[in-house]
Order: structure tokens, then sequence, then C-alpha cells
């Protein structure tokens, strides 16, 4: 931390953390938006961590085929170059992005749009 302080120096760091904390919230608006995501996460977004279920028209499935649709989300979403994991919750493994500061709006739009059609992908396959 302390060297990365001292090569972009506090207005640097600070523009850094403002424009990743940007993003996030641009990534939160688009997933509220959807009906076919349920959020985890709650605004103000306390870090770069956006957190939610796939969810077709709402529904968290079973904990059992929860987990199976976030894993193969992210297993399909690595194969185009999105690297996002997932964690345990009280509905099974729900998905996890963390914006990093070099995050543009344009990646974070591919990165929903390939959400959305994968997460169809994969509960019409189930």
């Amino acid at each position: 931390m302390y060297l990365t302080w001292l090569y972009y120096g506090s207005e640097g760091l600070s523009n850094r953390i403002g424009h990743a904390f940007a993003r996030a919230e641009q990534f939160y608006s688009l997933l509220e938006q959807s009906e076919d995501i349920v959020m985890v996460s709650t605004r103000p977004l306390p870090c770069l961590q956006v957190c939610f279920y796939y969810a077709l028209e709402g529904v968290v499935p079973d904990v059992e085929k929860s987990t199976n649709v976030t894993q193969e989300i992210v297993r399909r979403l690595v194969g185009r170059g999105f690297m996002v994991d997932y964690a345990p919750g009280e509905k099974g493994k729900f998905l996890r992005v963390v914006v990093h500061p070099e995050t543009t709006g344009e990646t974070v739009q591919r990165l929903f749009n390939s959400i959305i059609e994968l997460g169809a992908e994969v509960t019409a396959d189930s």
C-alpha cells in the first residue's frame, strides 16, 4: 500500500479509488435493473466487491441448483476473459465481482451483458 501511495501520491490514489467505486456503482446499477439478478451487496457499497445471484425472473432456486448455476456461469465467464469468482451464501454460492481501478465502463457493460447471456444459457441447459 505504501509503495502505491508513494507512486500515485495522495491525490492520484484518491482518484483511482474514486474511479473504481464509480465503476462498481455502474455495475451495481446495471445488475439491480435486471429481473434476473438478486443482489447480495447493498448500497452504499462498502468496498469494490459486488455480489449477487443469477436468479431467473428474480427467483433464487434451491441451494444446489443455485450453486451449480453460479459455478457454471463463472466457468464460462473465465472462457470469455473475465476473472470472476463466487462465495458461499444462504441460498447457495453467489457471484462475486471485484472492480479494479483500471476497469472501464465498457468492460463493466460487457461483463453485465455476458452474465445475463450466460445465465440464460446455463438455466436453459439445466
